[in-house]
């Protein structure tokens, strides 16, 4: 499997941190160089990006074009499934497992996202024993993009979907109302936060009330002009998934099992 880091030519300590975790663990890895949306034009954003784009800051746009430009590199090079993490990601020893085991090559030519970062919600639908104390199941709702694994037919269709860039990269349950995916997830998540991911590189300026207001208007105007079979995904995910699967707070979960 394939391990892509990546990270702001800039930020050497945040490459330093990471880089060192991937070698104590024995894991070869690829630095990839990110995307800086801070140094676009804005004729250059204009070119990489759509009319809507929820990616509203430059920096934004940048961590969206770092995710899609690895899946292209996915598709030229036809690597089969890749681990990508993020420059902020802390790393347990149950990576190198998750690795080695490759638990995505099962699937051949099902899109699939797996997620080795926290979750918000998961469904109670085990997909597979990984051990006696980790396991993995169907997600319900997670935005989070510093710990994924990815195969090949994932990167093709996100691909395609997301660029040029309208949406953020993290958004896993709107992708796969899209049908470009299916995201499933470890639990207990073995890869957490560094504590230098309370810094924000791409929105170093902070998130102020404009920001914010902004970003809805944009949501709700993209929600709205979303294809039909997509709300309608949307809706029969909603409804129906709760009806046959128990839905699992993952907070929740963590508070009764401390």
């Amino acid at each position: 499997m394939k391990i892509f880091i990546v990270n702001l030519e800039g930020s050497v300590e945040r490459r330093q941190s990471i880089s060192l975790q991937c070698e104590k663990l024995g894991l070869p890895f690829e630095i990839f160089n990110a995307v800086d949306g801070r140094k676009f034009s804005q004729e250059e954003l204009a070119a990489v990006t759509q009319k809507d784009c929820y990616a509203v800051k430059p920096g934004e746009v940048g961590c969206a074009l770092s995710h899609i430009y690895i899946y292209r590199k996915m598709i030229d090079e036809g690597i089969k499934t890749a681990l990508i993490l993020e420059d902020d990601a802390l790393l347990s020893d149950m990576v190198k497992t998750l690795v080695e085991a490759d638990p995505l090559a099962r699937y051949n030519d099902e899109p699939k996202v797996l997620l080795l970062s926290k979750t918000n919600r998961i469904i109670d639908k085990k997909i597979l024993d990984i051990n006696h104390q980790y396991a993995i199941y169907p997600v319900y709702h997670a935005t989070t993009t510093h710990a994924y694994m990815i195969n090949l037919e994932a990167a093709r269709n996100l691909e395609k979907l997301l660029f040029p860039v309208w949406m953020v990269a993290d958004k896993w349950q709107l992708f796969e109302d899209y049908s470009a995916i299916k995201t499933l997830a470890v639990y207990p998540e073995p890869v957490t936060l560094a504590d230098h991911a309370q810094q924000s590189v791409i929105l170093e300026d902070g998130i102020d009330e404009n920001h914010i207001k902004k970003k809805k208007e944009i949501w709700l105007k993209i929600m709205a002009n979303r294809p039909f079979k997509v709300k309608v995904r949307n809706r029969l995910r909603r409804m129906f998934t709760p009806l046959f699967y128990k839905i699992i707070n993952v907070k929740k979960l963590r508070a009764q099992e401390q």
